[in-house]
């Protein structure tokens, strides 16, 4: 009898799948049920989970009481405010008793305010890939009134507080950062309430693991599993999802380190998108850096500022040491890097470390400057 695998990749988590986040969701709660509150961001870096959290969120809470909109924003990345505008008044007008004299309104705050005259279930729309209408490349390509997007909802979220209209919003980001030339985007996320995803903790990791019932040999080799995939939720479950179609899980052995390494390699060749969506996120002298520190690792040589330095150098990057320190501690706060008391540096996930020394040649990484 052919097993189903249980392990989810390349689409959200949802039902059972779903594991942890229980102080984010609690979060989540308080602010749904706050009527001081409009905005919510939730930030992480990309594949840290942002769409299952919000597939979760609208799973949960959903209700007579409460409508819940999903909009995904790479789909909109090239439309106007009005556009979008259009396709969330659509389906308020599909999933709620408007009247059609209040669905003809052409102003979206018109439409808002006559809506809410007819007991307007409380809104909660969920922005997911928020972030591509606040990058500088995107708005640059892309038409001007998408610029304005991010203002324009910030202005909106006053008007229905002001108003008392029930709509609130609820933003995934993969950063939190304030442009000098996008005030825009400061406005609204500054008066967002926020919350950070990081990494799975081990319980949780444990849970998905028994999704499965995977068993290792010993604790080591379950902790090299936590070393490879250091509780990202993507590398996590494709890692799971390869030992557990490898023929010697299936037939109940336990998982040495070898097949864990085995296992690890063939994730790589069939889910490296992953990697490499996450790697495309990093600025070119973060990629440069990480790079360096992957070479490094395998020829066993510590990773130290000076070290990098001595490695970036021989490369042909120049760079200071100062610059060197200031990528590295923003490497280290968004988890992608871990140091010790002799300021040694390691990958957090050495799934990432083996993606870098596997996919990214040396002719990928064009810039001269560090």
């Amino acid at each position: 009898m052919t097993v189903q695998n249980p392990y989810v990749t390349g689409q959200p988590a949802r039902g059972d799948d779903f594991v942890g986040r229980v102080r984010i969701l609690n979060r989540v709660k308080k602010f749904i049920c706050d009527d001081k509150t409009q905005n919510f961001l939730v930030i992480g870096k990309r594949r840290s989970g942002k769409t299952s959290l919000l597939k979760k969120i609208q799973d949960t809470h959903r209700s007579d009481e409460l409508l819940i909109l999903y909009l995904n924003m790479q789909k909109y990345i090239a439309s106007s405010v009005e556009t979008i505008l259009s396709e969330i008044k659509r389906r308020l007008i599909r999933y709620c008793d408007i009247p059609q004299k209040v669905a003809e309104k052409q102003n979206f705050e018109d439409f808002l305010l006559s809506a809410s005259n007819y007991r307007l279930r409380k809104i909660l729309i969920l922005f997911d890939e928020f972030d591509v209408m606040c990058k500088r490349e995107n708005i640059d390509k892309t038409c001007a009134a998408t610029a304005n997007f991010a203002a324009y909802w910030y202005k909106l979220s006053l008007f229905t507080k002001n108003n008392k209209i029930p709509l609130k919003s609820l933003f995934a980001s993969s950063f939190y950062c304030l442009f000098s030339d996008s005030p825009s985007c400061n406005q609204l996320f500054k008066s967002c309430r926020k919350s950070t995803l990081h990494p799975l903790s081990k319980s949780a990791v444990y849970r998905i693991l028994d999704m499965g019932d995977l068993k290792f040999k010993n604790e080591n080799i379950l902790n090299e599993f936590f070393n490879l995939t250091a509780g990202n939720p993507f590398f996590t479950q494709v890692l799971s999802h390869t030992l557990f179609e490898s023929n010697s899980v299936r037939q109940g052995e336990p998982i040495g380190i070898r097949l864990l390494w085995q296992c690890m390699r063939k994730a790589l060749k069939a889910h490296g998108y992953g990697a490499a969506v996450i790697w495309g996120e990093l600025s070119e002298q973060e990629q440069i850096i990480l790079y360096y520190i992957s070479r490094l690792s395998r020829k066993k040589i510590d990773a130290t500022p000076d070290a990098i330095k001595n490695a970036l150098t021989k490369g042909g990057f120049t760079t200071t040491e100062c610059e060197i320190q200031k990528h590295l501690n923003k490497l280290e706060k968004e988890k992608f890097l871990n140091s010790d008391d002799l300021k040694i540096y390691l990958f957090s996930s050495n799934f990432f470390c083996e993606w870098i020394l596997y996919s990214i040649k040396k002719t990928d990484i064009s810039n001269n400057k560090c």
